[in-house]
């Protein structure tokens, strides 16, 4: 599984997550001011991609998201 945040540019900002899960609910925080990543106010997009374990099916999708400080 891996979620990553995108400038509205397309720029790869940060990768909230990447690696192995179980099947599940997850929630995943982000801190916008964390390892030196500048996030003014403005549009993202979110992008979460999750393989199944025997590459039998991929899920990807990408959404916007509006951040306010």
């Amino acid at each position: 599984m891996k979620i990553s945040i995108y400038k509205v540019t397309g720029e790869l900002v940060k990768v909230l997550l990447s690696g192995t899960k179980t099947a599940g609910n997850y929630e995943v925080t982000m801190n916008t001011a964390h390892e030196n990543v500048e996030f003014s106010s403005g549009i993202y997009f979110y992008s979460i991609e999750a393989n199944a374990v025997d590459g039998s099916s991929t899920f990807k999708q990408t959404k916007k998201m509006i951040l306010l400080k």
